[in-house]
């Protein structure tokens, strides 16, 4: 993205899945803030280069399959990619 703040929709297969993403934000090193339901599980600030890198995901498995969005503030006037994945459950 080029503008706005990051954000993804993932479809989960089914119930009980996990929902996790990666962003990339290479304009400045900014602190990703997810909103409430979601956690960072790890960042990473490059100040040398001006990079931020981080993985976030839902705070537990999803209860049903309906579409989820991972979205994060604090970079909104970066230029950044961001990309989710679902790991399915049982």
């Amino acid at each position: 993205g080029v503008t706005g703040a990051p954000s993804v929709s993932v479809t989960p297969s089914g119930c009980h899945s996990l929902i996790w993403g990666t962003g990339h934000d290479w304009t400045t090193p900014s602190n990703p803030v997810p909103p409430a339901g979601q956690a960072i599980l790890h960042r990473f600030l490059d100040t040398r280069v001006g990079d931020s890198f981080w993985l976030q995901g839902l705070a537990g498995p999803t209860p049903t399959n309906a579409p989820v969005i991972l979205s994060d503030g604090g970079i909104a006037g970066d230029r950044w990619s961001f990309v989710a994945v679902d790991i399915a459950g049982k």
